[in-house]
């Protein structure tokens, strides 16, 4: 036996057939997809064997890392991306090559959270010992050397390489940003720095190394004048940030992940909500402050806001009775909180239902997309020889069984699914009897031809049915005038006339249709 199969051909013609599929004509990706797989008719014990023929998603001609899949992350459609060819692609590179490369490169960034936590957090409750102070200026050190010296590094990289490739986008339409700080975590990764940059500047050791005899320390009369707060702000910030920045490691769960993005998706509705609050805020306490009233708590425009935020927040500690000596103001109150509390609460947990509704269909897809990102941006500085490493235990260049004992292509990988998450009606593969010597003419298709004669076959019927239901439509429609037009009994036999003949065609439409099932 010999099978032919055109997909090497293809992509060695193009090789760059599934980004211009992705650019040009995404609505064909499925198609495209679902032609990669082979589905068996057979099934034992409930599985069915399933060939993915995804050796072009993986490796180009040269041996490398293709670039389809960063052109479906590119397009990002969570639809495609969840389609079993891709998803088989992407948990592969994920199992076998990325998983553990990604975890290595996120072990420092475990390490440094954990000697800032200690230093910021743990070690300055005992600061009277000598030996913690040396701990904590230790650890000090130890975070600007490993956390903001890496971070510098790969930021002064990325921002490099983006303005010389003029990757960027304009903000505001005139000045270029790098296009990669678009995305959270590299912009948070960014702020990271710039709080560390900070804490560099104003760090207490420093300041203290002259003032005081038992150093090292951090406390000394000059920098809690000078610059004390302002680090403690950094150091809050980049605290933050760096627990924030933990939330890249859900990729390692699809589920969990699927429930980080969930959160970042319906974020945005919190955004208009805080927004909409901020400006009832500023409105009534504005319109409150002017007002001339006695209660001394809403006197200032800021004591105002920061009571109006009590109510919303259900934290007022007054009494509303206070406020019964002034009308306006009580009236002013309670617009506020039928605006805020009752108007803007409920709508902001419709909006968070709809918008968990429309998101919940797509977020398991939204998390293989993050898991598909990952691959590709860590594939990109994966070593030569792990890479082809992992390519051999693929074993893409093992021909494939179709059936027990029907040896078909090499090229992909063969699974056993559920046969209930495929209906298999008839087999995708043509066979032709005969030599498989290739001299011999091309056999032709006959299955073309046979389905051709098929749809020739209805199209007649589909015609014969229209017509013959038009002839009864008109011979009603005759015999209806006929009956509101006769006043005798040749009237009414001229009626009958029509009934009969309209009852004619009603036997040849059945006589037509079978006839057309036994011709």
């Amino acid at each position: 036996e010999r099978y032919y199969y055109g997909v090497d051909a293809l992509f060695l013609r193009h090789p760059d057939i599934v980004p211009i599929i992705c650019s040009e004509a995404p609505l064909i990706l499925e198609t495209f997809l679902e032609g990669l797989v082979w589905r068996s008719r057979l099934t034992k014990d409930g599985l069915r064997r399933v060939n993915y023929y995804v050796k072009n998603l993986v490796i180009d001609s040269h041996g490398h890392f293709s670039g389809a899949l960063q052109a479906l992350v590119r397009l990002g459609d969570p639809k495609i991306i969840s389609h079993p060819t891709i998803d088989l692609v992407s948990n592969r590179l994920w199992n076998g090559v990325v998983s553990r490369q990604f975890m290595l490169s996120k072990l420092w960034f475990i390490l440094s959270l954990v000697i800032l936590m200690v230093s910021q957090t743990l070690l300055p409750e005992y600061r009277e010992s000598f030996e913690v102070r040396v701990a904590t200026l230790v650890c000090r050190i130890l975070t600007y050397l490993l956390t903001l010296m890496v971070l510098l590094a790969q930021h002064s990289r990325d921002i490099v390489v983006a303005y010389l490739h003029r990757d960027t986008v304009r903000i505001f339409r005139r000045i270029p940003v790098p296009r990669y700080l678009t995305e959270f975590y590299h912009l948070a990764s960014l702020m990271l720095m710039i709080c560390l940059i900070l804490m560099l500047t104003y760090e207490p050791f420093i300041y203290c190394h002259y003032s005081e005899a038992d150093w090292p320390t951090e406390y000394c009369p000059e920098y809690d004048h000078n610059g004390g707060f302002a680090y403690s702000v950094f150091a809050m910030f980049a605290v933050g940030l760096h627990w924030g920045l933990m939330a890249d490691l859900a990729v390692f769960s699809t589920g969990l992940s699927a429930f980080v993005l969930v959160c970042v998706h319906v974020g945005s509705e919190i955004g208009r909500f805080m927004f909409a609050l901020m400006f009832l805020l500023t409105t009534f306490a504005s319109a409150i402050t002017v007002l001339d009233h006695r209660y001394e708590d809403m006197k200032q425009f800021s004591d105002t806001m920061i009571c109006l935020s009590g109510i919303t927040l259900r934290l007022f500690e007054d009494d509303f009775r206070d406020l019964h000596s002034d009308p306006l103001l009580l009236t002013a109150v309670f617009g506020f909180i039928t605006a805020s509390a009752i108007l803007l609460l409920n709508l902001l947990i419709a909006q968070l239902n709809c918008s968990y509704v429309y998101i919940y269909q797509n977020m398991l897809g939204y998390a293989k997309l993050k898991r598909a990102s990952v691959n590709v941006q860590t594939l990109a500085y994966t070593k030569p020889h792990r890479w082809h490493y992992f390519v051999q235990t693929l074993g893409l260049k093992t021909p494939l069984e179709f059936n027990e004992g029907d040896v078909g292509m090499a090229g992909g990988i063969q699974v056993l699914e559920p046969q209930n998450l495929a209906v298999v009606a008839t087999d995708r593969i043509l066979r032709f009897g005969g030599s498989c010597s290739q001299d011999l003419e091309w056999p032709a298709d006959n299955s073309r031809s046979a389905e051709n004669e098929e749809q020739e076959k209805l199209a007649a019927l589909e015609h014969l049915l229209h017509s013959t239901l038009s002839k009864f439509r008109r011979s009603r429609k005759h015999g209806g005038e006929s009956r509101s037009g006769a006043e005798s009994g040749d009237g009414r036999e001229r009626s009958n006339s029509g009934a009969w003949s309209a009852a004619s065609g009603v036997s040849g439409a059945s006589l037509g249709f079978s006839g057309a099932e036994s011709d």
